[in-house]
């Protein structure tokens, strides 16, 4: 493949040609229908050991043939069809409304222009290696039936919002050569054809007026031309030529036909005009008609339900609707039809067909350029892997049937037109919102992508093009804001980015967050290209901080708002001093600290004791308080300055009595967190000033709070990894050590648990790791000594050893011994103070050890105990001794 060759080569047919955006029912040319039934594209049709059935299990083909079929069966079963409708919906641009119109005027026995029957050329677009199906389901159908189509559209045909049986007997009338202009004049063409003297007006309107009535019929002043015949042909009952006109013109509503009166009129004009016929009424958009009207779809019910009963096969209603019927909720007004419309005669074009309709009618390449094309995917496979939009598992069949598309692009341009179609403002916009084929077309055509070199792709760019004006007011608003901007500062990356966005945002209610790679996926612009995933997040933060882009970790960028553009300047300027900095900052290390866990010596676990400092709080408490003195005690530092980061004071300073035994740890650089909590300051500020009014503030606003919401829920976590980053880049000091967080874990949590762990044994070197319970304290006060606890023997604790084969307080062991020596070291020292000494390093005793200690103390009568307020207790036996030591805060 040469250099120079241009993408418009590589096709089959004329790419730029123009194809309409939408089927409409009214158009049934037999020109117009040739150039329909040409383009058709017929999916599907694949025996399931192919492999392409895969992709298209449930294909056009396969719709045709189950509903062909199923209505020979129905017709064909005792007493007719009970219900005689068929619902045929799908996506947007799946070809819902050619299937039916074509199928509906194939069945009319519609011709071509060449003499072909409509029917022959639509069986012949299915090119399937199932294609004998199709054939053989339609050939069976109408083997024993002359059918006759009626077929429109209820969207322009009803008038004053009619019901659809009315509009039936309209369209049924002109089918069958009644007057078009007149309803009135049609139904009484009906009652002379009853009473039989319509030969004889035929003849007298031939006389009267000069010309044939099938000529004058289809005048506009058809009404007056029938009453004219009508006065002179029953003078008796209309003495004036405007009488018949007078009396009967528009006195009919419409609208207030009754259901049985439209089922008479349908039985009387099929049994004078087409009394062997099967008709088909086929009926475009009936699900837009009905879905907003309860009672034009109990109407419908009651239709459906009469042609089964009074036509007995006969009739046959088939309908295109948007929404899946088996999609609908019973409580809805669609949801109700499901019981109208049997299973067996739905039909669904799902959106799996456009990929094929787009590949074979648009995208279909040249035989002699396809090896080339697959060299091309071969040489950049890699790059499109990495960099291009959903191609991590594209193959080279994919990349050769959808180039210069790439095959995600499709469900993603379905989505964007899908959200745009749904959006309030588009209800009106249908030129706006163009089907894949023609939105193709258009990129095409304006972008001139098919002048493109080969290796050129299709991006979001091409598509913002071509959908731009139908995005919101507000949003056009401020991408020219954007695209001024991004001119002032020479950014044509930040444009760019800005347009990715604009559609992209669009699928954020579909759950697709707009991040900075998606948007440097779906930018991909050429084969070959370098990854610009960094060059286009950067131009993203630029946006954003001109306000020009919003962003969430929930739905990603979005288009700032004009009132998002003033949220934003009012959250600018609320101030985050430094108190509120601080504030911030210790709750998020409070945060940090909850989830780590606690070092343990043995079966003994540590709580940490961590103070927080900065330049604004001296040493404050951050994490739970904890009542226990045997802890691990984490002195955590902000130091602004770089200079007083520096290692050798702090190692200095470590190894000092006042930080001896706490875990000095002095964070690294905080510049993030601090801009973080800077930014959840402003954030909460919004919130706080707004939350109380949500009820009065614009849907608009109320939206914007919503996000500021989440932008502060988001934010808190960012804080405090920003920290743990700063934290684990810092140093951590102990009795004039230095240890990096780094080389002992991988985060901050890992770290601190390791150093923790590390650092236990020598913070605790005279650790006695015993667990003492109440009851087994208990044992130690009773009168005797019988059976104490092992815990407190020579291997134990030592509180009790045998003399004689008797159990006696001894207190040799180490922990008593210690306990004896602080009592005589401080005469008079308090339960508490002796708690904490034993608690805090170098010991970590827990309490029950050291008041079992005590216990056997005062039973060897090695201390006595004087309770606050009472008598000395002496020994064991003594009033009150008991409840003493029951309790931590008693003791």
């Amino acid at each position: 493949m040469t250099d120079t060759m241009l993408i418009h080569e590589l096709f089959a047919a004329d790419v730029t040609r123009d194809i309409p955006p939408v089927v409409y029912f009214f158009e049934q040319s037999a020109t117009k229908l040739a150039d329909e039934v040409r383009e058709y594209i017929v999916t599907g049709g694949y025996p399931e050991s192919d492999p392409r059935r895969a992709r298209v299990p449930d294909g056009i083909h396969e719709q045709f043939v189950r509903l062909l079929r199923t209505l020979h069966t129905e017709r064909t079963k005792a007493g007719g069809p009970e219900l005689p409708a068929a619902w045929i919906s799908g996506f947007y641009g799946s070809g819902k409304s050619s299937f039916a119109k074509l199928l509906g005027l194939a069945l009319d026995g519609r011709a071509l222009p060449d003499g072909t029957l409509l029917s022959e050329a639509l069986i012949e677009r299915d090119r399937s290696p199932l294609a004998k199906e199709l054939r053989d389901a339609w050939t069976q159908l109408v083997a024993d039936i002359s059918p006759i189509s009626v077929v429109f559209d209820i969207g322009s045909a009803a008038r004053d919002a009619e019901h659809i049986h009315a509009v039936v007997v309209r369209e049924l009338q002109k089918r069958l050569g009644y007057c078009s202009q007149s309803e009135d004049v049609a139904e009484f063409e009906l009652k002379l054809e009853r009473d039989e003297e319509y030969d004889a007006f035929l003849v007298q309107a031939q006389k009267t007026l000069g010309a044939p009535w099938e000529v004058m019929r289809h005048k506009a002043q058809a009404g007056e031309h029938f009453s004219r015949v009508l006065s002179v042909l029953q003078p008796e009952l209309y003495a004036t030529p405007t009488e018949w006109y007078d009396t009967h013109s528009g006195n009919q509503q419409r609208h207030g036909l009754s259901v049985q009166d439209a089922i008479a009129a349908i039985e009387g004009m099929l049994s004078i005009r087409a009394e062997e016929k099967t008709v088909f009424l086929v009926v475009d958009e009936v699900s837009q008609y009905v879905h907003d009207s309860q009672d034009r779809m109990l109407k419908l019910q009651s239709f459906v339900s009469a042609l089964g009963e009074r036509m007995k096969g006969r009739v046959w209603l088939l309908v295109t609707g948007q929404q899946k019927l088996d999609d609908a909720s019973e409580s809805t007004t669609l949801g109700k039809l499901k019981d109208r419309f049997p299973q067996r005669l739905r039909v669904h074009l799902s959106g799996a067909n456009i990929r094929d309709v787009v590949h074979r009618r648009l995208l279909a390449k040249r035989a002699d350029k396809e090896l080339a094309l697959e060299a091309l995917f071969q040489r950049h496979r890699p790059d499109l892997s990495l960099y291009a939009y959903k191609c991590e598992a594209l193959t080279q069949a994919d990349f050769v049937e959808v180039y210069p598309m790439l095959p995600g692009y499709i469900d993603l341009v379905l989505q964007l037109t899908t959200s745009l179609r749904s959006s309030s403002r588009m209800q009106g916009d249908a030129h706006a919102i163009r089907g894949l084929l023609q939105l193709l077309g258009e990129v095409f055509r304006q972008r001139e992508l098919a002048q493109r070199p080969v290796g050129t792709l299709l991006t979001i760019d091409d598509i913002y093009e071509v959908l731009r004006t139908a995005l919101d007011s507000d949003v056009q608003a401020t991408l020219e804001h954007v695209f001024a901007y991004c001119s002032d500062k020479a950014d044509p990356v930040g444009a760019e980015a800005a347009r990715a966005v604009a559609m992209l945002e669009l699928l954020q209610d579909r759950g697709v967050v707009t991040t900075a790679e998606l948007v440097a996926q779906c930018t991909y612009r050429q084969l070959g290209q370098a990854n610009r995933a960094a060059e286009l997040a950067a131009a993203l933060e630029r946006l954003r901080a001109a306000s020009l882009l919003s962003y969430t970790e929930k739905q990603g960028y979005r288009v700032q708002s004009s009132a998002g553009q003033e949220w934003a300047k009012e959250r600018g300027d609320i101030t985050a001093g430094p108190e509120k900095l601080s504030e911030v900052l210790q709750k998020s290390v409070s945060e940090l600290l909850a989830d780590v866990d606690r070092p343990r010596l043995g079966s003994r676990a540590f709580d940490y004791y961590a103070l927080y400092s900065d330049r604004l709080s001296q040493e404050t408490l951050v994490g739970k308080r904890t009542r226990d003195d045997a802890v691990v005690t984490l002195d955590l530092r902000h130091v602004a300055n770089a200079d007083e980061r520096r290692p050798e004071g702090w190692v200095r300073r470590s190894g000092e009595d006042t930080l001896r035994d706490r875990i000095v740890w002095v964070a690294g650089d905080m510049g993030r967190a601090e801009d973080l909590a800077r930014g959840l300051v402003k954030s909460r500020g919004m919130v706080n000033r707004d939350s109380a009014r949500r009820e009065s503030i614009t849907p608009e606003k109320a939206r914007l709070l919503s996000e500021e919401q989440a932008f502060a829920e988001e934010h808190e976590s960012k804080v405090r990894q920003a920290l743990a980053d700063a934290f684990h880049a810092g140093s951590i000091y102990f009795r004039g050590q230095a240890i990096a967080p780094r080389q002992e874990g991988a985060s901050f949590t890992s770290a601190l648990q390791a150093v923790a762990s590390r650092l236990l044994q020598p913070l605790y070197p005279q650790f006695e790791d015993f667990a003492i319970t109440e009851l087994e304290t208990a044992q130690l006060l009773e009168k005797d000594l019988h059976g104490p606890s092992p815990k407190f023997l020579e291997k134990g604790l030592g509180i009790v050893g045998l003399d004689a084969g008797k159990f006696e307080p001894k207190c040799e062991g180490t922990v008593p011994q210690r306990v004896l020596t602080a009592v005589k070291t401080t005469p008079g020292i308090s339960g508490e103070r002796l708690l904490k000494h034993f608690l805090a390093p170098p010991y970590g005793y827990a309490p029950d050890v050291v008041k079992a200690c005590v216990a056997g103390l005062l039973r060897a009568s090695k201390v006595r105990v004087v309770p606050e307020g009472g008598q000395e207790l002496t020994s064991v036996r003594d009033p009150g001794v008991r409840e003493l030591f029951r309790k931590d805060r008693d003791f």
